[in-house]
């Protein structure tokens, strides 16, 4: 992933921990970053969060 660690923990928090679906997380992360996030990218940030 192209974006720093906050960016990076923020979506994969709201994602499983709040269970936000993908294209609201998406709009959400735009909104406050500025950071154009895909499905495609928030599944495996999500991925590479579980094997850590």
């Amino acid at each position: 992933m192209r974006y720093g660690p906050r960016v990076t923990a923020t979506a994969v928090y709201l994602q499983n921990a709040q269970f936000l679906p993908e294209e609201r997380l998406a709009d959400m992360m735009q909104d406050l970053f500025g950071a154009q996030l895909c499905a495609v990218t928030l599944a495996n940030t999500a991925a590479t969060a579980a094997q850590l």
